[in-house]
C-alpha cells in the first residue's frame, strides 16, 4: 500500500556472546541482501549494547528509564539494575572509542547513530537526557539556527519523547 512504512526486523541480544556475534553477521552477509531485494526499504536493526561497536556496527540502541534522576539502561523494567546507566554503557565508552580512533568511533570518520528509546515518562526523563548529553556536546551532533554541526554521534530519541520540548531545543 502507497505510504505503508516498510517493516523493520530486529536482533534482540548480549554481543558479548560470540554465538550472537555470528548469527548477526550470517544474517546481514547471507539472509539480507535477498530480503532487501524482495521487500524495498526493508531495516535490520540490532538491538544490544555497546559491545556492538567492536564488530563495527554503524548503530546502537538503548533503551532507557528515568530512576531516581538515574537514566538506566534495560529493555524492561524488570531488568533495571543501578549500574546499567546511559552514561556507563554508551556515552564515555564512546566517548573513549572517539578520543582512541581518531575523531570517529571506528576511526573511518563515519558517524555512527545512537537510538535513545526514551522508556519512562517523556518529559522528565527527556529533561534529564538533554542535560547529559550536553555534557557530550563535543560528540553529539546538533542543529543551531538550522546549521547541522556534525559530529561522531548522531543521537536519535525515540520511544515516549515530548514532542514540543525537543523543538524547542
Amino acid at each position: 500500500d502507497a505510504g505503508e512504512e516498510a517493516p523493520t526486523i530486529g536482533f534482540l541480544g548480549s554481543m558479548d556472546w560470540m554465538p550472537n556475534v555470528e548469527s548477526v553477521k550470517w544474517f546481514v552477509r547471507d539472509i539480507f541482501p535477498d530480503l532487501k531485494e524482495k521487500i524495498p526499504g526493508v531495516r535490520f536493526m540490532v538491538i544490544g549494547d555497546v559491545l556492538l561497536l567492536d564488530h563495527g556496527f554503524g548503530s546502537v540502541e538503548s533503551d532507557i528509564f528515568l530512576v531516581d534522576g538515574e537514566l538506566l539502561v534495560a529493555h524492561t523494567r524488570r531488568e533495571l539494575h543501578k549500574n546499567r546507566t546511559l552514561r556507563s554503557l554508551y556515552l564515555d565508552p564512546l566517548q573513549q572509542r572517539i578520543r582512541d580512533n581518531g575523531g570517529s568511533v571506528h576511526g573511518d570518520g563515519q558517524p555512527l547513530t545512537l537510538l535513545i528509546d526514551i522508556k519512562s515518562r517523556g518529559e522528565e526523563t527527556y529533561r534529564v537526557l538533554d542535560q547529559m548529553l550536553a555534557e557530550y556536546d563535543a560528540m553529539i551532533t546538533s542543529v543551531v539556527d538550522g546549521k547541522v554541526n556534525q559530529r561522531p554521534v548522531n543521537a536519535i530519541v525515540s520511544g515516549n519523547r515530548p514532542f514540543d520540548a525537543i523543538a524547542n531545543d
